[in-house]
């Protein structure tokens, strides 16, 4: 699950400047509010473009991110929309993608490989240029 944290009025300011300080306090300030209120393991990612907070779940909560940008809410629907409509074939197909990619050490996009997102888009296009599935407006899932 993916979750967006508005900041207020002046929240895109945050995204006008490559300067990434400012992000990254707030996300340490949600990191150390979930730890405060007994979530764990949570943890920061500060070293990527757009920092985010990851739960990895545990046994009363499924795991989730949580980050600054609406981007992450919105390219989760169009996963979802797409798994959805082909759940016969997405989801076992996704699901062993992100299992051996991590597996082969390639699913870790800290370390200049592919996030599990990138390579479900991957997947989605070869199937969609192949007419494998159909193509989803984005209207539809918005």
């Amino acid at each position: 699950m993916d979750l967006c944290v508005i900041t207020g009025p002046d929240h895109d300011r945050m995204w006008a400047t490559e300067d990434k300080t400012e992000r990254i306090d707030a996300i340490m300030k949600i990191r150390n509010a979930l730890r405060k209120g007994g979530v764990q393991p949570v943890f920061a990612i500060t070293k990527c473009r757009i920092p985010i907070v990851k739960f990895e779940g545990n046994n009363f909560l499924p795991p989730f991110d949580i980050g600054l940008k609406f981007d992450g809410v919105r390219n989760s629907a169009l996963v979802r929309a797409y798994v959805d409509a082909q759940r016969p074939l997405l989801l076992p197909l996704l699901r062993i993608i992100n299992r051996w990619s991590k597996a082969v050490g390639i699913n870790s996009s800290s370390t200049g490989w592919f996030s599990s997102y990138a390579l479900t888009l991957m997947v989605l296009h070869r199937l969609l240029s192949d007419g494998t599935i159909q193509h989803i407006p984005i209207e539809s899932f918005l």
